[in-house]
This record gives C-alpha cells, sequence and structure tokens, in this order.
C-alpha cells in the first residue's frame, strides 16, 4: 500500500496482475475508465499495465517473468560478488581516455 503523498508524486507506475479492481485503481486512479485494467485474472505472467514519463494513456506491456526461486538466485549471487556493478559493453572509462 502506498500513500497519497507517494502515489501523486509516481512518475512511473507499473501494475501486474492484481486480485481486484480496487487494487487496480489504488495504482490507476482513472482506470475505470480505461480501456485496460490489471485486475484480470486471465492476464498472463509478465504482461502488466504501465505509464511512465509524460504518457497519457496507460498502455500493457510484456516483460521478462522470474519465478520467485529465479530473483533468490540472483540475489544470492550478486552477494557473493559484493554488489558489484559490472561495466557495461564497449565501456569507455572516460578518465583514461582523457
Amino acid at each position: 500500500m502506498l500513500t497519497t503523498a507517494v502515489r501523486t508524486n509516481l512518475s512511473a507506475r507499473i501494475c501486474h496482475r492484481v486480485d481486484t479492481v480496487e487494487d487496480f485503481l489504488h495504482l490507476f486512479p482513472d482506470g475505470r475508465e480505461l480501456d485496460i485494467t490489471a485486475a484480470d485474472r486471465t492476464m498472463p505472467q509478465g504482461v502488466s499495465i504501465a505509464s511512465v514519463g509524460d504518457m497519457r494513456t496507460p498502455v500493457r506491456l510484456r516483460s521478462v517473468y522470474l519465478p520467485t526461486e529465479a530473483c533468490w538466485q540472483i540475489n544470492d549471487l550478486m552477494c557473493a560478488e559484493r554488489l558489484k556493478v559490472r561495466d557495461l559493453p564497449n565501456h569507455i572509462d572516460l578518465d583514461k581516455a582523457a
């Protein structure tokens, strides 16, 4: 649950499948007027409703679905590496390039 102050200041909203319309309206207050909803039990895993930046109308979004066990495995690997962040491919070190 998010407070009204937090919800009001969100610039990006992503809602995965929820059980009730009220749950969806918590994040998308104008959701009753939309053609899409996340309160749809037939919505497949990895599909959500998203509104990012200055989008006027939320859209359906497909993302990678990770089972809970995979998330824990990723977390364990990150902790084992002390949360090191890898350089991007073709990373240029600006300090060395100068």
